[in-house]
């Protein structure tokens, strides 16, 4: 009969091959509405599944997003996946201000935030991550043994022209000014790697979210 060590260990080989794993047994999330306010990731619910279908599908995905939709805390366990499973991936979180996007891991505010709550929670820590595999600064989440990192930055292209990008998450598009500019800049920086737009529906952007989630051509 295997041990509960065994079983975690083998679920968390299980989580290497797909992010829904991960999502099932490792991570939780923080509802301030809900009693209680720690949560199971809800990794069944059907849009949460398609959404995952389709981002291991495509290299660059846009997901308009409403509240209660879950949707920042999903791309927020991609952010937490990526570089816990594989070897030198750098991963980046943009949003308007760099504030924004580095929240506050304890109240589950900003990307980065949120991905440091998940991160910091993983059941049974101790046995699936070997001790320093992770180390946590105010702007920051390395993993040295494995030569990863998480990367927030604020908006515009010149933040992120001069990095290789692993993956990048970008959060709120339609709500950032620059946006328009950081896209083409993401376009050459993500060849090899993936790229993740999310936002609620806004036109301060100029329109640059609506047309990628519309698929309309730019304006003349």
């Amino acid at each position: 009969m295997s041990s509960e060590r065994d079983i975690v260990l083998a679920r968390w080989e299980l989580s290497r091959r797909h992010p829904l794993y991960f999502a099932r047994w490792f991570v939780w999330t923080l509802d301030q509405q809900a009693d209680p306010a720690h949560r199971p990731f809800p990794y069944d619910k059907p849009h949460i599944r398609g959404l995952t279908g389709l981002w291991l599908a495509n290299w660059m995905l846009f997901v308009p997003k409403s509240r209660q939709m879950l949707v920042t805390w999903w791309a927020a366990m991609l952010s937490a996946w990526v570089p816990l499973f594989h070897e030198g991936r750098l991963v980046y979180q943009q949003s308007k201000r760099l504030e924004d996007v580095v929240g506050n891991e304890y109240t589950g505010d900003g990307l980065l935030g949120r991905t440091k709550f998940i991160i910091n929670r993983i059941p049974y820590r101790e046995w699936v991550l070997p001790k320093g595999a992770v180390e946590m600064k105010a702007e920051s989440v390395t993993f040295p043994r494995w030569n990863s990192s998480i990367t927030p930055l604020a908006q515009g292209g010149d933040k992120i022209r001069s990095h290789t990008v692993s993956f990048l998450v970008t959060d709120e598009t339609a709500f950032q000014d620059q946006f328009d500019d950081s896209f083409t800049a993401t376009v050459a920086s993500v060849r090899h790697g993936r790229w993740l737009g999310i936002t609620t529906p806004d036109l301060r952007d100029g329109g640059t979210s609506m047309r990628i989630a519309m698929d309309l051509p730019d304006p003349e």
